[in-house]
């Protein structure tokens, strides 16, 4: 029978007795708690050929740079973003050196389908701009 996730509030299914990660969480839990230690030091990830960072959990990878984003955002990430390492060095997942790039689909968009794009998805983001424009018009 499964169990629930040890961590206080959590109503997930915990990984199984046998993983040798998890001990008695859920994978969200875990790789919190994971990150919590990578981001203080204490534990390392691994890296993958193409030079990203990961941690592997109950045979799946998860990207740290994608982790430390959501943890950012704090919202998981949507399939058309990724974080994009400025500096270009793509195991310096400190959050200082990740910024979010989108990719709406498809390439060509009337404008008003990408402003309501916008709208729906970045509304804080476009709050914000027309704030900005209302205090300094533009010349």
């Amino acid at each position: 029978m499964p169990q629930q996730c040890r961590t206080a509030d959590c109503q997930n299914v915990a990984l199984s007795p046998r993983s040798r990660h998890g001990k008695g969480r859920c994978v969200s839990c875990y790789l919190r708690e994971w990150l919590d230690s990578y981001q203080a030091g204490q534990v390392l990830a691994k890296r993958n050929p193409q030079g990203y960072e990961y941690v592997g959990v109950n045979k799946q990878n998860y990207l740290v740079h994608r982790l430390v984003m959501e943890r950012t955002l704090g919202r998981p990430l949507m399939p058309f973003e990724s974080p994009h390492h400025k500096n270009g060095v793509r195991h310096d997942n400190v959050p200082a050196n990740l910024e979010l790039w989108t990719k709406p689909q498809p390439a060509g968009q009337r404008p008003e389908d990408l402003v309501a794009w916008m709208v729906e998805y970045y509304p804080d983001l476009v709050e914000q701009e027309l704030q900005r424009k209302r205090v300094q018009p533009s010349a």
